[in-house]
């Protein structure tokens, strides 16, 4: 055990966390998906009417019968995984310190229905790049956290938490028990949105914003906002037309998350059926990734099962949804004196596969814009679909903030 103190000094306990799922939680699980009920599903070839049966049959076989959680948890200890308590909200983080002259602390927040686990690729990279074929002038402090109610920082405390309450705690969790006093946020989906909270809310903690879904308007004004191509420039509306406009997207079939449905509602498929809780994370995973309809072309089964198996383990499917709920009715409150909202220096990875587009100019708006990459490929889970890619976009977005900066 190691402890730590704020600089109020409130005593925070650290723990190093070692994943280790009971025997009695996966034999329940292996009796529950060997005993699955399996739906009809006639002209069903194409996903026209949702999942395809044929696929979650043969997804279930590879789950039961090849798929080696053993192997896979021993990869996750292999990393330094700690467990710390923020205003009685259980906070699980990966912390890797880099290797380099000058490591700038870096964390990596994920979205839904992700995990911390979708950075795996990247956290060797960014810490260690000498290892790796890079510069160790581009070394970074990692931070990967499970976002609160997700993965292991369960359970959520009963009273709730929001994305405006999360980017509190990751405040916290940085300066005060890590003891960071500035820091990079990036990060996807709800990732993004509290990376944009964070921008506004605490500009002298965050040294930059780097984000793979500009969505600005969901984080700052609790609302999506509609544009016309017309507020395109040139070079945007090439690559929209090109990249964006002609993606085949997979049409959405079930409601994201708890954005429609009540989040119990959600819950309770989720919890008493494997199998349920695969098919609505598979479901999203071949909308929102680059996958042109087929899913393994962007996601390997491993990753597939291995992302289930973080929300059925840890019983986080419910809470997970609970999150939309709580951040719907804790909204930001704006200060309009910080203009640009987000006066931090901000860079934007657009890959063409994402959930939604914003235009730049909307960007520019609402933030401090330094940086803007049109992605030739990827989608919504960026930094598991194309690592690299990422990778070498958030390097390039904070190299010269850097120099400039001498950190």
């Amino acid at each position: 055990m190691t402890e730590l103190t704020h600089s109020h000094n409130d005593p925070t306990v650290v723990q190093p966390f070692t994943i280790n799922v009971s025997d009695a939680i996966l034999d329940d699980l292996r009796d529950r998906l060997s005993r699955t009920r399996w739906p009809t599903d006639p002209n069903n070839q194409q996903w026209r009417f949702g999942v395809n049966r044929k696929y979650m049959e043969e997804f279930v076989r590879y789950w039961l019968d090849d798929y080696d959680w053993a192997a896979v948890e021993a990869e996750m200890n292999s990393f330094p995984n700690f467990r710390t308590t923020l205003d009685d909200q259980t906070v699980h983080f990966i912390h890797v310190r880099g290797k380099g002259p000058n490591p700038v602390p870096l964390m990596l927040t994920h979205g839904f229905p992700w995990s911390y686990w979708d950075y795996r690729k990247v956290i060797g990279p960014l810490t260690d790049p000498a290892a790796h074929g890079g510069d160790p002038a581009d070394a970074f402090d990692v931070v990967v956290p499970s976002v609160p109610g997700y993965g292991f920082s369960t359970p959520m405390r009963d009273s709730g938490v929001s994305a405006r309450q999360t980017a509190d705690l990751w405040v916290r969790l940085m300066r005060d028990v890590l003891g960071y006093p500035r820091f990079v946020s990036a990060g996807g989906d709800w990732g993004a949105v509290i990376s944009i909270m964070l921008g506004h809310m605490f500009p002298t903690e965050l040294l930059g914003v780097y984000v793979t879904l500009a969505n600005f308007a969901p984080a700052l004004r609790n609302r999506f906002e509609s544009f016309d191509i017309s507020e395109l420039g040139e070079e945007e509306r090439e690559w929209y037309e090109r990249e964006w406009r002609r993606k085949p997207r997979p049409g959405q079939t079930t409601a994201p998350g708890g954005a429609v449905r009540g989040p119990q509602t959600e819950a309770y498929g989720g919890t008493d059926s494997p199998l349920a809780l695969a098919v609505r994370i598979v479901d999203a995973r071949r909308r929102s990734g680059d996958t042109h309809g087929d899913i393994e072309s962007a996601f390997s089964r491993e990753e597939l099962v291995t992302n289930v198996m973080i929300y059925w383990v840890n019983d986080s499917w419910g809470s997970a949804n609970r999150f939309y709920w709580h951040t719907a009715r804790d909204p930001v409150v704006v200060d309009e004196s910080r203009q640009p909202l987000v006066p931090v220096p901000t860079g934007i990875g657009m890959f063409p596969g994402e959930a939604f587009y914003v235009p730049r100019s909307r960007v520019e708006r609402d933030a401090n814009l330094v940086h803007w990459t049109y992605m030739p490929r990827g989608g919504h889970f960026a930094a598991c679909e194309q690592p690299e890619l990422f990778l070498e976009d958030l390097r390039a977005f904070y190299r010269p903030l850097r120099a400039g900066s001498g950190t």
